[in-house]
């Protein structure tokens, strides 16, 4: 009988055990604690469809979302720190200013002034934007990771969570894209288009809709993707044109363009991390202080 009694208790201390490193690793995904808006999916399932043909950009595999996960810990307190430290109001500004395509500065192009103007540039830029979201919808649905909001309730998003996984995050993946066609066009821009696209895609983490992995996967694979879409003899004349027009009418559009000086300041340097660190502290709005 005591034999049976204490084979009963080594029973239950173990499934107690198993059942309890069980919850703590249980990885949420975005799938069964949102809904995908059903136009991306359909986009997303289609294009992974294609992938045997045309296969996907290659990126890293995302950080567990569990509680067991030390980076997972670690990105949810840098986003706890962005949430108590960066969130001023000239940023906040800029988050809501930056969250469609269309409000998007990068360098000297005001993304507005050329797509609704559909010029040259402009309609290039859409056609390139275009080609490449459905790949960026693919990788999320195959990666499936839950929103920050939704992996710790500490989370607090300033605007509304799309219906879309995180990972990677497009803001990031878009914006990096789009900088390195631009880097190629605007000859001597380089650097403040690239310092843009960090600053954009870092604002998401800001406002509490993206890991940091989540950018620094869109960084990854928006090079890769450029790299290879730039192999095509179409595209390569593409861009020498496209140089030659900017050049042309480079004074016209800044003489006349939408512009407004971002509210917050570019950072100095235009890594995803020196952004990071940047945007810590706290922001100045006083006119001296924002860089165009």
């Amino acid at each position: 009988m005591r034999t049976f009694i204490f084979s009963t208790l080594f029973f239950c201390l173990q499934f107690l055990t198993f059942s309890c490193s069980s919850i703590g690793s249980t990885e949420l995904k975005f799938s069964t604690t949102q809904s995908w808006i059903p136009a991306f999916k359909t986009m997303a399932e289609e294009r992974i469809q294609k992938s045997s043909q045309d296969p996907l950009i290659e990126i890293p595999s995302p950080p567990r979302s569990s509680s067991s996960d030390t980076i997972a810990k670690d990105e949810i307190n840098l986003l706890l720190r962005f949430q108590e430290l960066a969130r001023s109001p000239e940023v906040v500004q800029q988050i809501m200013t930056d969250r469609e395509i269309a409000g998007w500065t990068l360098g000297e192009v005001v993304l507005n002034d050329h797509i609704y103007a559909a010029t040259p540039l402009g309609l290039f830029i859409f056609q390139l934007f275009h080609s490449s979201f459905p790949d960026i919808q693919a990788l999320k649905f195959k990666f499936d990771r839950v929103r920050p909001l939704h992996f710790d309730k500490r989370i607090k998003p300033i605007t509304e969570t799309p219906g879309h996984a995180s990972y990677p995050s497009g803001h990031s993946s878009s914006s990096f894209l789009i900088s390195y066609l631009l880097s190629d066009i605007l000859i001597g821009d380089n650097a403040s288009v690239l310092c843009d696209a960090a600053r954009i895609a870092v604002e998401r983490e800001i406002a509490g809709l993206h890991y940091p992995s989540d950018s620094d996967a869109g960084q990854i694979w928006a090079k890769s993707y450029y790299a290879k879409w730039k192999e095509h003899s179409e595209n390569k004349l593409a861009i020498k044109s496209l140089r030659k027009w900017w050049k042309q009418n480079r004074k016209t559009f800044l003489a006349t363009r939408s512009y407004r000086k971002p509210a917050i300041t570019r950072p100095p340097k235009c890594s995803l991390e020196d952004a990071r660190s940047f945007y810590i502290k706290p922001q100045v709005s006083s006119e001296n202080n924002l860089k165009t």
